[in-house]
């Protein structure tokens, strides 16, 4: 079930960790793909993944039409 994103650092990081095991490496993914990732996760997908993105979970073209998992 989606959960709000958490407000303490430790917890935000950990459901981060665990949402970021839902992409495989080496895969390229569309922008419409990582949200319906995210939705399983989270209640707001956008700004999960704006954080998995700034926090070096995952990186993006600059147009963000595709995404990949970083090691």
């Amino acid at each position: 079930m989606p959960e709000p994103i958490a407000r303490r650092l430790a917890k935000r990081m950990a459901q981060l960790e665990r949402a970021a095991q839902g992409f495989e490496f080496e895969t390229t993914f569309t922008e419409a793909e990582v949200n319906d990732i995210l939705r399983a996760y989270f209640d707001d997908h956008v700004f999960a993944r704006r954080l998995l993105f700034e926090w070096g979970f995952l990186d993006r073209k600059p147009d963000g039409s595709s995404y990949w998992r970083l090691k």
